[in-house]
């Protein structure tokens, strides 16, 4: 009997262990069908696929319906699960998969993404409409055809998908400005430490305020400081699972004419800086049919390339970093709470119940409450209901623009007249649009609506009563700016100030620090010409500027005062290593590791004593959802000598901005030791700067870690290289060092007219299957800041094919 229970459990033991190291035995999905024949119904002729050796589709259609279709289908076969939690957000149905997503519908649902899409989608002209439709047909037929063989991920969170219509892809578009937008989370603090501290601690917070400009208090109205600490902690917290990157999204762009290339052809770059996500935010596809033959990057279940390429035109994307949020202070009839006060009469709040269906529990039913200036944001927190004054959100994304006709607009054009014409409906998320033809011609515009304000910017929480403060409307299209063909023979947008003070309208204050840009540019100068080599070393350049600006304070302040004592210990040997570093970011530099851990408890010296006292919490909202703003205001504070931030609080003494670097030197240097050991030679950046890309299902508590190593749902982690302010960035945030959470969601060059020498990568896959060879084989090439060719011409495309399906009626 002993024998025979030993033989059990060996047995199972075996089982467990070859179900634990073969998943695919326990769980087994279908591969996406890449080859053969598939019969979809609704085609009205055949359509080809030929699918690369990464799985990257090439769709050619007899017409634009049939490739609609056919795309929406395979997006769906390779993106569903993705696609559904982006249909969820988008919905505000995330509580239907777990009830502790309550509060992220409830966000969702005041900002109001799926009713302003409702609103979008409703005003869609005809040819739009049956485009978007046939796309969202081909997801729901792959959806209806497949419940019974779903990802993986379906079967394990215990839920179907939702069908696609067209208010979820314009409601995707709206949350997509939502997590580009960088203002509504830094006024909320600009106001805080305005109202607590004064004018001179809020004019050296907030970026580069001129010093001839008012901060504008409106006298007479009642603080609202007690509102903004909650409000900030339901946005913050509420946010998260959307997976922002706390304001340190960004981008880079640059094109360079024929003049300054090897090839006398156009060169175009592009990185575009989103959260990391496992699959990645991108899918590629190459869509061919009717007036199309366009090949780039789509967001998934939208059929629109929104970086890319045709026969004529090439384009790219940066955030313009628009301050295109404001906040009102409305006044609440005390006899009437039905009304507020709007021009010296109470008018009436707009209403609309919004109903949630909750997992395991009952429905959850909320008001939202708008006013002319836009939705009630207050509201989200149970506190501030009640209050007499409330806070309304006032922002682009709710007007009623035609972003997805500009995007079809510039899927299909010739040239740059069909270009400015594209840019011309668009107004949200902002972005810098670079431009090359296969004439020779490189240009850019600003695809933006910027509002017209009083005073010129809108920095805090204004008075909603007297209507004094509402925005003029926006800037007209013919006096935004724009550059064609310039002297230089290229132009580059990485996120900062495009346009000096000689532009009249104020367009944002929440610029990514210059480092970048000015990287790129110094690397674009030293070369007469460039090629495709030069320009991936570019792209993946990891000298960091901010360091090489930053790191002469930081050895200024340890230089002995005449007659004092020299630095010893690790202090020396860090000096050391920081003065012969040569700035540059790679995984195996020490100097890289002890300057990002300076530079963040130089953060806390400066600001913890200060935010703390105006909060409990107000240093972590600070450095976990502010984004770029320390990196800009620290060197600015270090090159003016003084201001009041530098002196510690709780101190009797009054500290400079010297004593905060000593300090925070100090404990950074403790803080190596402790986690990485006493030996400092061993603290290379790549064992502390790492990269996972994360799945959805892995981020959900010991269950998700669980899943993860059972089914290898994260891929990394990878050592890391860059960092915060490099042009091959690998972003963190300052309250959690130093986990790369964005960064490139693609890397591509473009060779005008020679599109098949183009070159591209994702960071893992094009597959959302975590089965599927394509689910992380681009991973490595990635982190290594290597490059695939890009196949366009028909030739390169049968050439370069492993695979074809025929998709038939």
């Amino acid at each position: 009997m002993r024998k025979l229970i030993w033989l059990v459990a060996a047995v199972i033991t075996v089982l467990l262990l070859v179900l634990y190291r073969f998943p695919r035995l326990l769980l087994p999905v279908p591969e996406p069908v890449r080859s053969g024949e598939l019969t979809l119904p609704a085609l009205r002729a055949p359509v080809k696929v030929y699918f690369d050796r990464y799985a990257v589709p090439h769709l050619y259609a007899g017409d634009e319906h049939d490739l609609f279709y056919a795309a929406g289908y395979l997006m769906a076969s390779e993106r569903l699960f993705q696609m559904d939690m982006i249909n969820r957000a988008a919905q505000g149905r995330l509580a239907e998969m777990s009830a502790g997503l309550l509060s992220t519908d409830r966000y969702l649902r005041t900002w109001g993404f799926h009713h302003i899409g409702k609103q979008l989608a409703a005003r869609l002209d005809p040819e739009l409409r049956g485009l978007l439709e046939a796309s969202c047909a081909g997801i729901n037929y792959y959806i209806n055809s497949h419940r019974d063989a779903l990802p993986v991920e379906f079967r394990l969170a215990g839920h179907q998908p939702l069908e696609w219509d067209l208010s979820v892809v314009m409601a995707y578009g709206r949350l997509m400005g939502h997590e580009l937008n960088q203002s509504w989370f830094p006024e909320l603090i600009f106001g805080l430490i305005l109202r607590t501290f004064g004018e001179q601690y809020a004019r050296d917070l907030y970026p580069a305020y001129p010093d001839d400009k008012p901060f504008v208090v409106p006298p007479g109205s009642a603080p609202v400081s007690h509102l903004l600490e909650p409000l900030a902690d339901v946005l913050s917290t509420a946010a998260e699972p959307l997976g922002g990157t706390g304001g340190l999204g960004g981008s880079n762009n640059w094109v360079v004419a024929g003049h300054r290339t090897v090839t006398g052809r156009p060169l175009l770059a592009n990185d575009i800086h989103l959260g990391f996500t496992q699959p990645p935010k991108l899918y590629e596809m190459h869509l061919v049919g009717g007036r199309f033959n366009v090949r780039g990057l789509f967001f998934p279940g939208i059929p629109l390339a929104v970086l890319g390429h045709n026969e004529h035109i090439a384009w790219g994307f940066t955030n313009v970093m628009t301050d295109d949020i404001d906040f009102y202070e409305e006044e609440v009839n005390p006899d009437d709470p039905a009304t507020y006060r709007y021009r010296d009469q109470w008018v009436p709040f707009e209403v609309r119940q919004e109903i949630i269906s909750v997992s395991g529990g009952p429905p959850d039913t909320m008001l939202v409450r708008n006013t002319v200036h836009g939705v009630i944001i207050s509201d989200l927190h149970p506190l501030a209901r009640q209050e007499e004054q409330l806070i309304a959100m006032r922002w682009t994304g709710q007007e009623m623009t035609d972003e997805a006709r500009g995007m079809l607009d510039l899927n299909l054009a010739h040239n740059w007249e069909d270009f400015t014409a594209a840019a011309a409906l668009y107004a949200v998320p902002g972005q810098n649009v670079v431009y090359a033809d296969r004439a020779g011609n490189i240009g850019w515009r600003p695809f933006v609506k910027l509002p017209l304000r009083r005073e010129g910017s809108g920095l805090l929480v204004m008075p909603g009563a007297s209507g004094e403060w509402d925005w003029q409307g926006f800037v007209p299209f013919d006096e935004m700016p724009f550059l064609f063909n310039p002297p230089a023979g290229y132009i580059a947008t990485a996120n900062n100030r495009t346009i000096g003070p000689e532009f009249p309208y104020y367009i944002s204050a929440y610029w990514a620090p210059p480092a970048r840009i000015e990287r790129i540019t110094e690397l674009l100068a030293e070369r007469e010409r460039h090629s495709l080599e030069s320009t991936m070393a570019i792209q993946t350049d990891l000298l960091s500027i901010q360091a090489r600006e930053l790191v002469p304070y930081l050895l200024a302040a340890h230089s002995p005062d005449p007659g004092g004592q020299s630095p010893s210990g690790h202090t020396a040997e860090a000096l050391e290593r920081l003065a012969a570093w040569d700035f540059v970011m790679g995984t195996e530099s020490v100097p890289a590791t002890i300057f990002n851990a300076w530079f963040g408890h130089l953060v806390a010296a400066i600001y913890r004593d200060e935010m703390d006292r105006a909060g409990d919490q107000v240093y972590d909202y600070y450095t976990r959802m502010a984004g770029y703003l320390p990196m800009r205001n620290i060197p600015r504070l270090l090159r003016q000598g003084a201001s009041p931030w530098f002196d510690n609080l709780d101190t009797p003494q009054v500290e400079t901005g010297d004593d905060c670097i000593r300090l925070a030197l100090a404990a950074a240097l403790a803080d190596l030791e402790q986690s990485l050991g006493g030996r400092m030679s061993r603290w290379q950046w790549g064992r502390v700067h790492t990269l996972t890309h994360p799945h959805d299902l892995a981020k959900s508590g010991t269950l998700g870690r669980l899943l993860d190593a059972w089914l290898g749902l994260d891929v990394g982690p990878f050592p890391a290289a860059g960092a915060n302010a490099t042009v091959n960035p690998g972003h963190f945030k300052l309250s959690d060092p130093f986990q790369v959470t964005a960064g490139p969601s693609v890397r591509r060059v473009i060779d005008i007219g020679e599109w098949d020498n183009s070159l591209i990568v994702l960071p893992t896959g094009q597959s959302g299957h975590p089965f599927s060879p394509h689910y992380s084989d681009q991973a490595q090439l990635f982190v290594d800041g290597q490059y695939r060719r890009v196949d366009f011409t028909r030739e390169a495309v049968l050439a370069g094919a492993v695979d074809s399906l025929v998709l038939k009626p």
